[in-house]
Formats: C-alpha cells, structure tokens, sequence
C-alpha cells in the first residue's frame, strides 16, 4: 500500500527501484542526483522514508554524497547530521525563481565537491523533487560546461527526471536559468543597474475578477502595492497606477497580480512573475501568458485570454554602487566539462 501511495504522489516522476529500494529520485548525469524530500513520520508513507533513501546514499556512495537541501519551508528543516555532516543549504520558496546570486554560490559550492574526489555526488531536492531542483541542477550544468545553452539543459533535466520530459515548468524558474545562460556567456559582466519603474500594463485576467492590484517585491521586500483597479477589457491593455511614485527596482524583482471579485470580494492571487533588473534590455519587459506563473496553466484559454500580457516600461536611473552583476564586475569562472552530454 505505501509503495503504491509513493507512486501515486510521485506522478510522472521517474523512480530508482534497485537492490529493494524504490526511491523518488533520478540520476541526472553519473555524479548528480534530484530526488524527494527525506521524510519522517506520517509523510514517509507517500514520499522517501529519511530511513531508506539514506541507506541507499550510504550502501551506494559511502560518505562520497553531499545532500543540497532548497526548502525555505521550516518543516522541511534538518539537521546535517542527519546526512553526516554533509548538507548544505540553499532555500528559497517553492514556485518560485530564487535570489539570482544564491545560484551563483549552489553551483559553486556543488562544483568544489564534486571536484575534491571523482567518486563523488551531489543530492538536491527540494519538496518534490522537480522544479526547485532542476533549477540548481540545470544552472550548474550550465556552468559546468555539461551543457551550454539553457534550452538543452531544461530538456536533458526534464527528460532524465520525468517520463513526460516536464521537468522545470514554472515560467519565473526556467527564465532564470536563461538569465544564468546570458550571465555565463558574457565576455564582461553587466552593470547592476537601479531602474525606475515607469508603468506597468496588463492585458486580460480571468472573467470572474472585477478588479485587480498589483503588489511589487524587490529581493522578498514590498516596495510598491497599487489600488485595486477595474479589470481590463478583452484585448486592451489597463495600466496600473503607480501613484506618482518613484519606484525604483534593482535585483530580484516580483510581480503579485491579485484579482477581486467585485467590491466585497476576496482578494486572489492569480499570477505572479519574476524578473531580474540585470537583464533587462531596452528599458522594457514583455511577459506573454506563458511566460507568467500560474497564468500560464491555462493552455486552453478557460481562464485566461490567449493575448494575456504583463508589460512593464523601465528608466535607467543609475549604476547604484558601481558593481558588475558577477559581484566585484567578474564574472563566474567557468568549470571544467563533468562528463559527455548524453543524447536526448
């Protein structure tokens, strides 16, 4: 009955069944691992018993494993000794893009231990398994060499973790791994530039919202929350109010689209989407439907009109304190190619 729920919850997820364990956990190439998170108690009965997937880490790989934890969720903390000592922690929120510079310091950090012993394997999971994951595992492919552009990182992920080759699905995620891309094939690193926002606009929004806001977070902190507005109509674009106010956003930035309702309704959140300042070229970003998160679900167009767009208009301000994007004005160095990428 447990192997059966296991299966049920890891969905089209691929599984490690060998030497009597069966696992929610993949090989993505010989030396990095995606896998469930190690559960104790109730929730060992549908996701990875702690008990079982550490004692196919330790019959396997001995203490050549180091185990990458991504939850921000605090029920989803340990301790290192749980794995011995060697976890290393790297959270941030589920369906979302992380802060771009905690990529940086995962791959860094998953390249020094890979490259202390050949023998050894880095662990990452998150909740599932899949989408915080993948976006760690496909960036330090990237900067690996393993491969070079994120397109064929995303593909060779989802295909090595999933038998529907869904593998990174939230929109926010995959285009920061584009951004680490960009950020890697540069020759020299990228202003980090203070921009001020100028206008924001949406197109389309779900019928049975009256009314929308838009609530704006930079790296986590709300700097701008506008009125609740009337929705726009089909195919025309509503500008959202900025209050005359100089907004200015540098970093990691969020997008939070809340429809209402009518005037008593509740307050939903229906889309949301990351951008980073850093990449953001010709003082706009256009966002289409399946380029915005949660939006981009509806692929039927039930919910959401097929032209749904989120634009927003930028000025350059200034260099703020000067820095490149590689934190000093350098840009990552690159590591060595692992092993041959496989066909896909």
């Amino acid at each position: 009955m447990q192997a059966k729920l296991r299966k049920l919850v890891s969905k089209k997820k691929r599984r490690l069944v060998i030497d009597g364990f069966d696992l929610d956990m993949a090989y993505v190439t010989p030396n990095i691992v995606a896998m469930g998170f190690p559960s104790t108690g109730r929730e060992a009965i549908f996701r990875n018993p702690l008990s079982h997937l550490k004692g196919y880490l330790d019959s396997k790989h001995g203490s050549h494993y180091k185990v990458y934890n991504l939850c921000s969720e605090a029920s989803r903390q340990y301790p290192a000794t749980v794995f011995d000592g060697r976890v290393a922690y790297f959270p941030f929120d589920d369906h979302n893009a992380p802060p771009f510079f905690m990529i940086e310091d995962c791959v860094k950090d998953m390249h020094a231990w890979l490259q202390k012993d050949p023998e050894n394997v880095c662990c990452v999971h998150c909740k599932a398994g899949k989408g915080r994951t993948g976006v760690m595992i496909c960036a330090y492919m990237l900067y690996s060499g393993y491969w070079t552009k994120a397109v064929d990182s995303l593909k060779f992920y989802g295909a090595a973790r999933t038998k529907n080759q869904k593998g990174v699905t939230i929109p926010s995620q995959t285009r920061y791994i584009h951004y680490f891309e960009r950020y890697l094939t540069r020759s020299t690193a990228p202003s980090l530039l203070a921009l001020r926002l100028k206008s924001v606009s949406l197109t389309g929004l779900p019928k049975k919202y009256s009314k929308f806001s838009i609530v704006i977070l930079v790296n986590t902190f709300e700097v701008y929350r506008s009125p609740m507005t009337v929705a726009p109509k089909a195919g025309q674009p509503r500008e959202v109010p900025l209050s005359g106010k100089e907004i200015m956003l540098c970093g990691d930035a969020k997008f939070v689209i809340y429809g209402q309702h009518g005037w008593r309704g509740k307050k939903k959140v229906c889309a949301t989407a990351w951008v980073h300042t850093a990449f953001v070229r010709g003082g706009a970003v256009t966002l289409t439907k399946p380029e915005i998160d949660k939006a981009c679900k509806d692929k039927k167009h039930k919910k959401w009109p097929e032209d749904t767009k989120l634009c927003l208009y930028f000025d350059t301000a200034g260099s703020g304190a000067g820095t490149g994007l590689g934190r000093g004005g350098s840009l990552l160095s690159l590591g060595p190619r692992l092993v041959p990428p496989l066909a896909v």
